[in-house]
């Protein structure tokens, strides 16, 4: 799916989610997080980011805020785009818009840690794992009231205010353009 809004420099990223270069480079070529709309070949700074990029920049930021690594957001990152029922998470962000809008909308990140006991009886622990969830905030409700004795931390992120947040400073709606051309 493309989305057609228009695409952001550098200098629009530092005034709408006070984000340097600096950060950005480190975040996108050092922890491969994502891929801008438009990277520039060869020239630093130059790379052009749709507005669902700046809703991911701001997500990672949020994610840091709350002393999350980067690599774990690369891994969070990784199971965002990984298609459910033939639809990764950002799309369902783009296309339930107005669902989300008027539901609201939460990110729930279980941090998941293997073990497993070795032949020799000691106890091996893997890397954590992270399973993430995009859900309305009835359906998280519930999946919480389910799940409250489960013994993994969670993280929940605000989607819906982060999307609001981007939009409100963009001033421009998220996958505006396409609803615009499916009604019209």
């Amino acid at each position: 799916m493309k989305i057609e809004n228009r695409l952001y420099e550098a200098k629009d990223l530092k005034r709408i989610l006070g984000l340097t270069p600096e950060t950005i480079y480190l975040w996108l070529r050092t922890y491969h997080i994502f891929e801008p709309a438009e990277r520039a070949r060869g020239v630093r700074g130059k790379n052009k980011y749709s507005l669902l990029d700046l809703v991911k920049l701001a997500l990672i930021a949020n994610l840091q805020s709350f002393g999350m690594h980067l690599t774990a957001v690369r891994e969070i990152f990784l199971q965002l785009d990984k298609a459910s029922n033939g639809e990764s998470l950002w799309n369902r962000i783009v296309n339930e818009r107005d669902r989300f809008d008027h539901h609201g909308t939460v990110l729930i990140i279980a941090r998941l840690r293997l073990v497993e006991f070795s032949p020799m009886g000691r106890i091996i622990t893997h890397e954590p794992q992270f399973l993430v969830s995009l859900l309305s905030y009835d359906e998280a409700a519930k999946q919480l009231k389910m799940n409250v004795k489960a013994p993994c931390p969670r993280l929940i992120v605000n989607v819906n205010m982060i999307v609001k947040f981007v939009e409100m400073h963009a001033h421009e709606k998220l996958g505006q353009r396409n609803r615009k051309k499916m009604t019209g």
